[in-house]
């Protein structure tokens, strides 16, 4: 059996709040802006949207709706 660990919004906000290039943001603030961003994911699949996320790495990602 293979052990996995969950990725969420704390974890995600602490590898870009790490990042060389982050001179500005903080962990909090991060976190913030994801959990936004999965609150929409989850809102659209609730609903039966197809969603397409793009820019994942970078500290403005791109959802779309369809």
């Amino acid at each position: 059996m293979s052990r996995f660990s969950i990725l969420n919004e704390n974890k995600m906000a602490a590898r870009i709040c790490n990042r060389e290039d982050n001179h500005y943001y903080k962990h909090q603030m991060i976190k913030a802006i994801l959990q936004m961003y999965s609150d929409e994911i989850y809102k659209a699949m609730l609903n039966g949207e197809r969603v397409q996320i793009t820019g994942v790495g970078t500290l403005i990602p791109e959802v779309k709706v369809h």
